[in-house]
């Protein structure tokens, strides 16, 4: 049976894309709201699991020991001072470090304290998240699944990109009739400026 994973090097260049584009670092918080409401079927109320949702998807190896995870949106240059973040996810994001000026507040209500807390996706979400967290750009939808999934293993029989997008599309809640409306607005898709061919390779 074979176990197809994405190559190291299209990994590096899809990384190399998110940090290239302009997009708030608190917009992985949003796609852990996402992530969360496509779980549970609803968009209010939600129990967030920050350190679930990195460690799944942005933890990595070779950094600092005490930033165990990739820093994949920036709103700043990338440089070799914002590559990695810390472990302290949940005070990032507390009443006390989310001013009512951060971004994500116009995208998702933030309410309670500690185990208490709780998220809700405001109103046309999608629309605010592009606006408020990605400066009116639509975030390249391959590279950002292909660095989500770069440690996980599929046994389809001939991988290809739409297969990964599908992934990202069902776990994240984009593959219904409303979420593909939210999926279109939200992201682009384009892998011409992304190396070609080749993403996938055996390791089974």
């Amino acid at each position: 049976m074979p176990c197809w994973v994405l190559k190291r090097d299209r990994v590096a260049a899809c990384l190399g894309v998110l940090r290239g584009q302009r997009i708030h670092r608190q917009f992985a918080g949003y796609l852990c709201a996402r992530r969360t409401a496509a779980a549970f079927g609803r968009t209010d109320g939600l129990r967030v699991d920050l350190a679930e949702f990195w460690g799944t998807f942005l933890r990595a190896r070779g950094g600092p020991r005490s930033k165990p995870y990739i820093v994949a949106f920036i709103e700043d240059a990338p440089s070799s001072e914002n590559e990695w973040l810390n472990e302290n996810l949940a005070g990032s994001y507390a009443g006390s470090s989310v001013r009512r000026v951060s971004p994500i507040l116009q995208v998702v209500e933030i309410t309670g304290q500690r185990e208490s807390t709780t998220w809700s996706l405001r109103d046309r979400h999608w629309q605010l998240a592009r606006a408020h967290l990605c400066f009116g750009a639509p975030v390249p939808a391959i590279p950002l699944a292909v660095v989500f999934y770069r440690d996980f293993g599929f046994d389809w029989e001939a991988p290809d990109l739409p297969l990964l997008l599908d992934v990202f599309k069902h776990e994240f809640g984009y593959a219904t009739h409303d979420g593909r409306a939210e999926f279109e607005h939200l992201y682009t898709v384009d892998s011409g400026t992304l190396p070609q061919p080749d993403w996938f390779e055996d390791k089974g």
